[in-house]
């Protein structure tokens, strides 16, 4: 849902930052598969920070 929401965002805006973000570091914010990346990495480093209390 989150992931939806920001996608849908940042393409009816066309942000510079995911411009920005394409053109130097050639990854494109727009898809799915980024952010679904991202939230998998988010969720992991809590769990292993959680274990770690």
């Amino acid at each position: 849902m989150l992931v939806k929401l920001v996608i849908t965002t940042l393409h009816h805006r066309q942000a510079p930052l995911v411009e920005l973000t394409k053109k130097h570091f050639n990854i494109d914010l727009s898809q799915p598969a980024f952010w679904q990346q991202t939230m998998k990495r988010v969720v992991e480093d809590v769990t292993e920070y959680k274990q770690c209390m």
